[in-house]
């Protein structure tokens, strides 16, 4: 049961690390393109959202509690950090790339 572990976790951790980056393209990018990464910052929190999910469940069927608390701690610390990822949305809102034109 393991596995079905190890692989939304590292489902979380590559949409976690892509946040990163998509915090950078979101202050310095294209401007016409900013919807299409405000769109790929919401797939992304949902992707990873979905794997932390999929990890809950999981884990209630293991056994190792060491294990699972350490899978629960970086899960909660993976989610924490994609959360702090909401500031980009507001700051490209802020910088007019997600607000309309009228």
């Amino acid at each position: 049961m393991r596995e079905a572990i190890d692989v939304p976790m590292e489902t979380m951790r590559c949409c976690q690390q892509a946040l990163q980056g998509a915090v950078i393209v979101a202050q310095n990018g294209y401007r016409l393109a900013a919807t299409d990464t405000g769109t790929g910052i919401e797939l992304l929190l949902a992707g990873l959202r979905g794997a932390g999910m999929n990890v809950d469940v999981n884990a209630r069927s293991v056994s190792d509690s060491a294990f699972t608390e350490r899978v629960a701690v970086e899960r909660a610390q993976l989610a924490a950090d994609a959360e702090a990822a909401h500031p980009s949305r507001q700051a490209a809102r802020r910088a007019h790339w997600l607000t309309p034109r009228v």
